[in-house]
């Protein structure tokens, strides 16, 4: 696909109003030209149009973030944060549907950093799974006997307590005095 093609998808005006309404509900504060969500839906129409036609003529430009200092968990610490104008928090949500549609599909099952629905929580069971099939193949399924053979490559149908019940008895057994 080459580079125009997806920036047609990115400014096509359904997709613009789907970002849009993704922006909407999570709502944030005002980037540097101090325009809130609020206002912005009040012209909403007009400034989706516009946002359409700067990017379908190329001179669409990203503002500056606005920085503020926002506390740091558990210390007196600050760290940076940069907010964005809602237009071009609209514009990057596109941009990044129109990419994920693309790529997503490419991705293994393994693959979980900035994906739909995964995390590095899924990660880490997934990680653990792997680890449990393949140093204790057999204490494994004997200590989960009510799993399918193809549930062992799926971390989802195991639970925590599962997992750990599993671990303890590896342990137990390899490790006993």
């Amino acid at each position: 696909m080459k580079v125009n093609e997806v920036l047609v998808k990115v400014y096509e005006p359904g997709r613009l109003q789907m970002a849009w309404q993704q922006v909407r509900d999570n709502a944030g504060a005002a980037g540097i030209d101090q325009m809130t969500v609020e206002e912005f839906a009040q012209r909403e129409e007009q400034l989706l149009a516009l946002i359409h036609d700067k990017l379908k003529s190329g001179t669409y430009r990203f503002q500056p973030a606005r920085r503020v200092l926002i506390p740091k968990a558990g210390t007196s610490k600050k760290r940076k944060l940069g907010i964005p104008v809602v237009m071009d928090r609209i514009v990057g949500t596109s941009m990044h549907r129109v990419l994920e549609e693309i790529f997503d599909p490419q991705f293994t099952a393994s693959n979980f950093g900035f994906r739909q629905g995964r995390s590095q929580h899924l990660a880490i069971r997934d990680l653990q799974r792997l680890v449990l099939l393949l140093l204790y193949p057999t204490l494994f399924r004997e200590s989960l006997p009510n799993c399918s053979e193809l549930d062992l490559y799926h971390i989802e149908s195991f639970s925590l307590v599962e997992l750990r019940a599993a671990i303890t008895l590896a342990i137990r057994v390899n490790y006993a005095s």
